[in-house]
């Protein structure tokens, strides 16, 4: 599984750390993606993953997104 960070700059590794860790994932099956904002926005971009900050609370609103890829395919 391999997660991706939708605001890189909040998204710290020990925060997701311990975000993966309260979900039970752990390595190697989990992966968390997070960079340099300007390319992690351009991932986000290309993925075309939507991402809206609330101007209220500054907090990334997002769908839960899950893609299964099959390397079979």
């Amino acid at each position: 599984m391999l997660a991706l960070s939708l605001n890189p700059e909040y998204d710290t590794r020990e925060l997701m750390a311990a975000v993966a860790a309260g979900y039970g994932f752990i390595h190697p099956e989990f992966r968390y993606l997070n960079g340099a904002p300007a390319a992690m926005h351009e991932v986000l971009e290309r993925l075309q993953f939507a991402r809206v900050k609330n101007p209220q609370t500054g907090v990334i609103e997002h769908a839960n997104l899950l893609l299964l890829i099959d390397p079979e395919a």
